[in-house]
């Protein structure tokens, strides 16, 4: 294939890329509009998003020890910014809407990135756009959309070797929820012998980290808040329903071709999406509370390795 010939192809995928957000865009905000919901957890980032901009990182008049700042700070700010008309409430339904609106583009890209098929591709990005689960966290005030798009977003970037956006995309996931933690080893370990990748991945991870290790740093006396991390020692076992629910909300076929793709995958590859995926599906077995909400951060590795 000629040169000419990719770029051809590659703006073709941009431009059903770009037809997919503008269809999702409008119907998940139509959906977050008229039928928005709130998560337990979602009132509290509400309450740190009212907060920050005026009183600080607090709940109740304490500090808080416990949820990430990307979150509440993208809330605060489309509030400052529309001189505080809408709310951050709106604006946390507004960015799950468009977190979700993005997801099914960013599973396309990076379906064919890895060199799927574009029906293959489509067909996986279309899927992503209607599964149930996924839905139903678009028009709720909760941190995992915007949590799945950064892995879709940090991935595509990755697989482009765009390594320091790719690392800056990383930390931001790591200001959002812990898991993206797990995703840095993984990154090193891929690019051991990749200096250029490995440096600017690096940088590019500590760029939105490091401000809020040192907050921590000056606050509490560690990195990173401890009570999220007190949590692992009232653990539970959970690996029944995370099944069960991986049935109902994938179902067998998608997860059978999820496997068979990610075997035919590079070797960097399988490390990357196998071993994330499976850190994360043994964190939450253990996890003290499971609810199938979780899974959806599992969108971006299982659907486009099911497009291969």
């Amino acid at each position: 294939m000629t040169a000419a010939m990719t770029n051809k192809a590659a703006r073709s995928d941009y431009y059903v890329a770009a037809a997919l957000l503008a269809v999702l865009g409008p119907g998940y905000g139509l959906l977050a509009g008229f039928f928005p919901t709130i998560s337990p957890d979602g009132f509290l980032y509400l309450e740190l998003a009212k907060n920050v901009f005026r009183t600080g990182w607090e709940i109740g008049g304490e500090p808080h020890q416990k949820f990430l700042p990307l979150y509440p700070l993208l809330m605060a700010m489309g509030d400052l910014a529309t001189g505080r008309l809408l709310g951050p409430d709106v604006w946390g339904v507004a960015i799950s809407a468009l977190s979700g609106a993005l997801l099914p583009p960013l599973t396309f890209l990076l379906s064919r990135r890895l060199r799927a098929s574009r029906f293959s591709a489509l067909l996986t990005a279309l899927l992503a756009a209607v599964i149930a689960v996924n839905l139903n966290q678009y028009r709720d005030l909760n941190v995992i959309p915007v949590f799945t798009v950064g892995l879709a977003l940090m991935l595509w970037l990755w697989s482009g070797e765009r390594f320091g956006l790719a690392g800056v995309v990383m930390g931001l996931a790591a200001v959002t929820r812990y898991e993206a933690y797990m995703i840095l080893p993984l990154f090193l370990l891929i690019h051991l012998r990749k200096t250029r990748g490995l440096v600017l991945g690096t940088i590019g991870f500590l760029a939105p980290v490091l401000p809020w290790w040192i907050y921590n740093l000056s606050q509490f006396g560690h990195a990173t808040p401890s009570l999220y991390f007190m949590e692992l020692f009232n653990y539970r076992f959970h690996l029944t329903a995370i099944v069960l629910d991986l049935l109902k909300d994938f179902g067998p076929v998608l997860l059978l071709a999820a496997g068979i793709g990610l075997v035919r995958l590079e070797a960097k590859w399988k490390l990357g999406l196998g071993g994330f995926g499976l850190g994360y599906l043994v964190l939450h077995t253990f996890w003290w509370y499971y609810a199938d909400r979780f899974l959806v951060p599992l969108m971006p590795l299982i659907l486009p390795a099911a497009a291969l």
